[in-house]
């Protein structure tokens, strides 16, 4: 596979896709990394978006990169893991909703305060119940 640098993504709305366990919040931590390179602390907003539940999924992103200390970094105080944790569907949708209760102040934070570049770590968590 080709590593992905960032002056090929930089300026772009970039997705990272892929299963569970597949490096992508070690790919994201790269990239942040890389990013804090080409541009100044002041101009990165990162959003971390991931589960608590770390033995089953990547995790936080500061677990993969001490880079997240240097910008702002904002982590909602409890996330869940639906799909993992649920053991129903009324139970996966209750998580889900939760889930995005907590981020959603996160979000319109940034909307409120942009910064230049935007990192967001596990987004697929606030799609489980949130708005596009």
């Amino acid at each position: 596979m080709k590593k992905v640098r960032i002056d090929d993504i930089f300026g772009k709305k970039t997705l990272i896709i892929g299963d569970i366990k597949k490096g992508k919040t070690r790919l994201t931590a790269e990239l942040l990394e890389q990013l804090l390179k080409r541009t100044t602390p002041e101009n990165i907003t990162v959003i971390d978006m991931a589960p608590m539940v770390t033995n089953k999924v990547g995790g936080m992103l500061w677990k993969h990169t001490k880079a997240v200390f240097r910008v702002r970094y904002l982590q909602p105080s409890s996330i869940r893991a639906p799909r993992i944790e649920g053991r129903s569907k009324e139970e996966v949708l209750s998580l889900a909703n939760l889930n995005r209760l907590a981020i959603k102040p996160l979000i319109e934070c940034f909307l409120k305060h942009p910064s230049t570049s935007l990192v967001i770590n596990d987004l697929s968590i606030y799609l489980q119940s949130g708005d596009v």
